[in-house]
């Protein structure tokens, strides 16, 4: 299994897990507890993730920690930037009675990161690149570009013909 993200924040994550890093494990462990199920927790962590790491190539444990926390808090997992770093609001539901099962969604990123034989930080263009000369080996490929319009904030070179591009490679 080969994995691949753009994002430099999930590739972290994977690779914290992947290498079973005891300290990404034991944050992450105390960021999602059941007493952490708080607007307030979550506001006053992604502020911190955004004074602390936004502007920065700063890639710790306690970063890759925050922002696995942030991601599985925020509303409907989304992941999106403003000029001030992460902005996505924090998911209602969580305030509603759901429960984080915290040790069930540790027990799959660290069982899904083992499969992972390698995983890169490239755009969707250089990891075809990559796979291009062994795509038939691989049952299947999952691409999930960003979207044309929304991202140019943050992805400045992803335009309509490189998707009609990335669409073409894929078939």
């Amino acid at each position: 299994c080969i994995g691949n993200d753009f994002n430099r924040d999930i590739y972290y994550i994977w690779s914290n897990a992947a290498h079973k890093n005891e300290e990404f494990i034991s944050l992450v462990t105390d960021y999602m507890q059941e007493e952490n199920r708080l607007e307030t927790y979550y506001y006053d962590k992604r502020k911190y993730f955004n004074d602390k790491y936004w502007s920065t190539e700063d890639y710790t444990p306690e970063r890759a920690a925050l922002y696995y926390f942030l991601i599985n808090s925020c509303h409907a997992g989304l992941i999106r930037y403003g000029p001030r770093g992460f902005n996505a609001s924090i998911k209602l539901f969580l305030l509603n009675g759901r429960k984080y099962q915290v040790e069930d969604r540790l027990k799959l990123l660290l069982a899904v990161s083992e499969k992972f034989t390698q995983f890169h930080c490239m755009d969707a263009m250089e990891f075809l690149d990559l796979m291009e000369p062994n795509i038939y080996k691989f049952d299947a490929i999952y691409c999930d570009p960003p979207y044309t319009r929304s991202c140019t904030p943050y992805i400045s070179d992803w335009n309509d013909e490189k998707l009609k591009e990335l669409d073409a490679r894929l078939m």
